[in-house]
Formats: structure tokens, C-alpha cells, sequence
């Protein structure tokens, strides 16, 4: 569905329910940036009214939920509306650091109990994992990538596919470039920097023959992940003199 002749962009939350080594073996063996895997079973309250102990897709149904409803932004380190959170193999503690963090370099997302009493996802990478690309490891940067592609191609599509290149110059399709891009920078899918006010680095357009070439640098509004905390600490100094 996400090849560029379907164009219907697609993510996939999947679960697996075993022992924490299974589920890192599947994490391992998708290893794709459309694909975010889940692994805890997850207590929450069924249509009953009661509390019900759900498989791993729950967790993955709630992640998928809070990325659709949060659009641009991201779902790790948000308060996720569960119950409980709990590995059914008993071989995963969430409140092992090791562990987490075991798991989050396989590929797979964590849920933790925090201290206020309530659960998070420790991340929201995909099982992409090949290297540090800043959108493919992201559930939320994916998402977005993809709303702009598939907006930017079908408007593209609606304002000059069967138009005359005597009335659709270069030019002219630069200026609708720009103002989707103001579109994206105000649904803040985009951000603007010192070197790119307008959430956009370049945008080239060429006509050959009956083909419209677009090729455009924006910068995504991706979520901060980490802060690392440089803390200068120097003793007293003092002097007095009579």
C-alpha cells in the first residue's frame, strides 16, 4: 500500500506474546521503518465495564490511536490510558533498567510504570534499527513524512496534471510548493530554523518534455528525544579584608 503507484501510505503496530527472547527475534527480523512492535500485555477496562487482561495488541492499538489523534506529535513519554502493563512470561521488568534498554535495541517499544503511578511508552521507534535516520526510527516522523508526501503528491496532481506547460511554468508551480509549505508549517508537521524560516531548504522544479520534476528539503518538526545536561559545579570563593 505505501509503494509510490498504490500512494495509500501505511504503518504497521504489531504484537508478539512469549518470552522477552521471541519477542526480540521478531522485532529483528521485520527491521522496517513502517513497522513498530509491541510486547507487554496490557490490562485495561473491557466493554463490560471490567478490568480485563488484554494480549500485546492492545498496546499496540493504543500507541496506534495516540499517533493518529496526536498527529504531529509524538507518542513516547505521554500517559497511556491502560491499567497495568505486564510482560506474561515474567522474563521482562519494566523497571529494570537494563532491560528497557535491552529492549528498546531490539527494536521493540517498551510500556513503564512510572512513579506518579501511571504507564508510558519508553519510545516510538520502529523496528527499523539499520542506522540513526532521524524519521525511519520514528513512529511520529514516519506519520508525518507521510501526511506531507501524500498531500504535497495529490495536490500537486489536482493543479497541473493535464494542464498546458503554456500556462504552467517552473515558476508558478514553485509558488504552489511554497504555500503547501505554509500549509505544513502551520500544522506545525514542519518548523522553521535560522537558515530555513519557512520549514523548507530548497524546492527545485523542472519541466521536461511532459513531466513536472519536483524535488523539495523541508525540516521535519521531529520530537526531542533526549537532553543531555552539561552541570559546571565550582566551590566558593571568598576574601575579606580589614
Amino acid at each position: 500500500m505505501s509503494t509510490p503507484k498504490v500512494k495509500r501510505h501505511r504503518m504497521g503496530f504489531v504484537s508478539k506474546r512469549g518470552t522477552f527472547a521471541v519477542a526480540k527475534a521478531s522485532a529483528a527480523t521485520m527491521a522496517n521503518f513502517r513497522i513498530a512492535h509491541f510486547f507487554q500485555d496490557v490490562s485495561d477496562v473491557n466493554s463490560q465495564g471490567d478490568i480485563e487482561q488484554f494480549q500485546p495488541w492492545m498496546g499496540a492499538v493504543k500507541a496506534a490511536g495516540m499517533q493518529a489523534a496526536g498527529a504531529y506529535k509524538a507518542i513516547f513519554n505521554k500517559t497511556v490510558n491502560i491499567v497495568k502493563a505486564i510482560q506474561a512470561a515474567g522474563d521482562f521488568d519494566d523497571e529494570n533498567v537494563t532491560d528497557c534498554e535491552d529492549a528498546i535495541l531490539a527494536g521493540l517499544i517498551p510500556i513503564q510504570r512510572q512513579e506518579t503511578g501511571g504507564y508510558v511508552f519508553l519510545t516510538d521507534q520502529t523496528t527499523y534499527g539499520l542506522d540513526n535516520n532521524i524519521v525511519y526510527n520514528s513512529i511520529q516522523a514516519v506519520y508525518v513524512a507521510d501526511l506531507m508526501a501524500l498531500s504535497l503528491a495529490q495536490s500537486l496532481k489536482n493543479a497541473f496534471v493535464g494542464e498546458s506547460v503554456a500556462d504552467v511554468t517552473d515558476q508558478v508551480a514553485v509558488s504552489f510548493i511554497k504555500s503547501k509549505m505554509a500549509e505544513f508549517l502551520s500544522l506545525k508537521f514542519i518548523v522553521g530554523t535560522k537558515d530555513a524560516p519557512g520549514g523548507w531548504k530548497s524546492i527545485n522544479v523542472t519541466i521536461n518534455g511532459n513531466v513536472l520534476e519536483v524535488s523539495v528539503v523541508a525540516v521535519l518538526a521531529n520530537a526531542i528525544k533526549f537532553i543531555p545536561i552539561t552541570l559546571s559545579i565550582e566551590g566558593i570563593k571568598s576574601s575579606s579584608a580589614a
